[in-house]
């Protein structure tokens, strides 16, 4: 008999732009932060368009979303926490688990 392949881990994407909320379902993969989350978003085609800037932005001491589906001014939480005072990709940075919400708000 074939074994049944094992799901991928699934996580939650919310993305808020002023009333308008949108949700989407995304592979986690090994490793992901709120940053590439936002890749993995894109490469399901989810969202349209995402920059991360390749700037080290030592307020955040992290890189930082430029544009998300050409809105600008992000701040994310994860599982409705408070933004964590760090950007997407700093080490410090919630990690990523299975059935999370990662939750992106146009500021």
């Amino acid at each position: 008999s074939t074994p049944t392949p094992t799901p991928w881990p699934q996580v939650t994407l919310d993305l808020t732009t002023g009333a308008a909320s949108s949700s989407y379902s995304l592979r986690l993969l090994s490793g992901a932060n709120a940053c590439t989350i936002l890749y993995e978003a894109k490469n399901e085609s989810k969202i349209t368009s995402v920059t991360i800037s390749d700037q080290y932005v030592s307020s955040l001491q992290s890189l930082y979303v430029e544009e998300i589906n050409g809105f600008q001014n992000w701040n994310y939480r994860i599982n409705g926490g408070k933004s964590p005072p760090w950007g997407c990709s700093n080490p410090k940075a919630p990690q990523i688990n299975a059935d999370d919400t990662i939750h992106w708000v146009k500021s």
